[in-house]
């Protein structure tokens, strides 16, 4: 079960709804049994320079145990996105190896099936209401809209789909850190009776004592996306939120979000995770992390629709709106190789900078 080899692809991701393609790199490990693993992470990563990343970083891992987790997250000299997709890429081969999924190295599958919160749309697009119909038809009740930067068009937006679905829908609203203090007390007299789940990024500030604030002052659910896990002590301490958003790969990986997610239970503070652009990978790692955890039981986010349809393509399951964890050794999917071959970075004229 030691690593011998990894390599990386760069994957080109196409924006759903149009724009510059982002990019995904693969992390791909093979042992000396034979099994490999696959991992994957957004990073600022030319093509040109893949065989140097790798060069670089094969000599921290070669000859170590796929199991020897807590050893590789330790790794400081690699930044938690690289450590998040190479210790996924661990599991997946320490689940083939052992012949079981990745959920029962985690503490078992307490639950078989995931629900998740989809992006729909802003409160301004014209087709807001078709585009969340089309989730629906689909079985998807938990939604997140986007605010246009205005709160009467926000409020429009929100009302407009409570009055045509009822109270059918979950429903999120993201902020996008744009209201001033005033703005947002505003704002939340006017959603009085429209049962949204959380308001995220509320406060045009990441001032916490302006959060602690405005939990005092209105009767409105908090929530914040935490990106770096430093911030995550004050932000518990300081009991300015209801609700955490966190991001496995931002963390460093499935052990570090485990350690982050037992913190915030013990605080009282909600916690759900969220997936970006991915062929699937990222979303399996995150479906077996609520699969092996009890506490985790708001609807997890994912925001990209292409990471929707390409987690789909990698032969994730969505049955009556809930994700269906994954039973199979490891991750429990496969990169499919006609994405690897059709959306290989494979050429520096699209080598974009960033």
């Amino acid at each position: 079960m030691l690593i011998c080899d990894v390599e990386f692809q760069l994957i080109k991701i196409n924006p759903a709804r149009g724009g510059i393609p982002e990019r995904l790199v693969l992390v791909h490990i093979q042992t000396d049994e034979g099994a490999d693993g696959w991992g994957e992470a957004q990073l600022p990563w030319r093509l040109g320079e893949l065989i140097q990343r790798r060069d670089m970083i094969l000599p921290f891992v070669a000859g170590k145990n796929v199991l020897d987790l807590a050893e590789l997250s330790r790794l400081e000299r690699l930044s938690p996105k690289l450590r998040a997709a190479l210790e996924m890429a661990c599991w997946d081969a320490a689940g083939k190896i052992l012949g079981q999924p990745v959920c029962r190295f985690l503490g078992g599958t307490y639950r078989t099936r995931i629900p998740t919160a989809h992006y729909v749309g802003d409160s301004d697009d014209p087709r807001l209401l078709d585009r969340g119909q089309r989730w629906l038809d689909k079985g998807i009740t938990n939604w997140v809209v986007g605010t246009c930067g205005k709160v009467e068009g926000d409020l429009s937006a929100l009302r407009r789909i409570r009055e045509r679905l009822g109270t059918s829908i979950r429903l999120r609203f993201d902020a996008r850190s744009q209201f001033p203090y005033d703005v947002a007390l505003r704002f939340c007299s006017g959603i009085q009776g429209l049962g949204l789940d959380m308001v995220i990024d509320f406060l045009k500030t990441d001032n916490l004592d302006c959060y602690q604030r405005l939990a005092w002052e209105v009767d409105c659910p908090l929530a914040l996306r935490l990106d770096d896990p430093a911030n995550l002590w004050g932000t518990l301490k300081s009991q300015s939120v209801h609700h955490l958003i966190l991001d496995m790969t931002k963390f460093g990986g499935i052990l570090s979000i485990r350690d982050a997610i037992a913190v915030a239970t013990a605080a009282g503070i909600g916690v759900s995770l969220t997936v970006g652009t991915s062929l699937g990978l990222a979303v399996a790692s995150m479906l077996h992390v609520g699969a092996a955890t009890p506490s985790l039981v708001s609807a997890h986010e994912i925001v990209c629709e292409e990471t929707l349809h390409l987690s789909i393509r990698s032969g994730l399951k969505i049955r009556d709106g809930l994700w269906e964890v994954p039973d199979a050794p490891g991750l429990g999917i496969e990169v499919s190789r006609e994405i690897l071959e059709q959306e290989t970075w494979s050429h520096d004229l699209w080598d974009f900078p960033v």
